[in-house]
């Protein structure tokens, strides 16, 4: 007998979920330590749990024998060349139709992640305060926006993202 059988269980008894309520753990954790490290508001927790789900997906795991989750699906290693520091100082190309001689070529930005389906990262604007995706951008790995503002730990940061979906 092949296939999936849905069992469920009971109410606010979280000892029978042991395997899931551990994973669980272990991504809350890595969230939160995500979101201390970038020195970021609660508010961008979405973006660090998905991040974070990517990376324990990419990393191998004794359980499966030394390889990746993703490698056991797809049946090869996961490509971590763009992987970049969740939170880190990052500067987004502005477009050239929308700027003078003068305007600034680049805005700082915070990295979130990647979009998708889409050869882009997503970034929280810093000059705009929007959520957008870019795929000309420099990494700054060892900066945090938050961590150089000494008035206030999350001035520089809306504590509310707001989604801008251009692509630059």
């Amino acid at each position: 007998l092949k296939g999936i059988i849905h069992q469920t269980s009971c109410i606010e008894t979280p000892e029978q979920n042991g395997i899931v309520e551990s994973k669980h753990q272990h991504l809350l954790n890595v969230t939160r330590a995500l979101l201390f490290q970038a020195n970021l508001p609660h508010s961008f927790w979405s973006f660090a749990l998905t991040h974070v789900a990517y990376l324990i997906n990419c990393i191998p795991t004794p359980f499966l024998h030394n390889i990746s989750p993703y490698e056991k699906l797809y049946g090869y290693p996961c490509d971590i060349s763009n992987l970049r520091v969740f939170g880190c100082v990052c500067y987004i190309n502005t477009i050239k139709a929308h700027r003078s001689k003068l305007d600034p070529q680049a805005h700082p930005c915070i990295f979130l992640g990647f979009k998708p389906h889409t050869k882009g990262f997503l970034v929280y604007d810093l000059h705009s305060h929007n959520i957008t995706t870019s795929r000309n951008v420099v990494f700054y790995e060892n900066h945090f926006p938050s961590h150089n503002e000494t008035q206030s730990s999350h001035s520089y940061v809306s504590t509310t993202p707001f989604i801008h979906d251009n692509t630059i």
